[in-house]
């Protein structure tokens, strides 16, 4: 099976390196960073596609076979970017969504991540407490990874039939 926790860190590691701007959960109860900064939520960790399953069967030494089961399901990513002016929250979410549209194609592919879908960046700001507007612009990413799963098995060698 493929590692989420790890894609979550080659993303926000890359996202970082193009942009400058902290990354953070969307649902982390720590203190956010000072303005401007992206968030995300994995809102779909794994989709299936069950007519991309790929079984294989090789023989392994000492008896056993080994089956492996490869799938290409999708994952959605939220992200938002926040910031205390509109325009730059605007720049700075086009910036993030171009790195999933092109520029961070090959860090992912090399990691059998593939962008499907980026969608339009919406306008997702909230009135905090009342007084302030915390403005954020945001979209989803789709993506799909690789998965693998292996189970090996003894064989049978012998059967006493009586």
């Amino acid at each position: 099976m493929f590692d989420l926790v790890t894609l979550q860190n080659l993303i926000i590691r890359n996202i970082y390196s193009h942009t400058g701007i902290p990354v953070v959960p969307t649902n982390d109860a720590a203190e956010r960073p000072s303005y401007p900064f992206h968030t995300y939520n994995v809102i779909a960790p794994y989709s299936p596609r069950a007519a991309q399953v790929v079984l294989s069967l090789e023989d392994k030494p000492d008896d056993y076979i080994e089956y492996t089961r490869w799938e290409l399901p999708s994952i959605t990513i939220s992200f938002n970017t926040h910031s205390d002016k509109i325009d730059e929250c605007r720049d700075r979410a086009m910036d993030l969504r171009s790195w999933f549209e092109f520029e961070g194609y090959p860090a992912l592919k090399e990691e059998q991540v593939i962008v499907t879908e980026v969608t339009a960046m919406e306008d997702r700001t909230q009135l905090m407490d009342g007084i302030e507007y915390q403005y954020r612009v945001g979209f989803d990413v789709r993506m799909r990874v690789v998965s693998e799963a292996v189970r090996t098995v003894e064989t049978i060698k012998e059967v006493e039939y009586k």
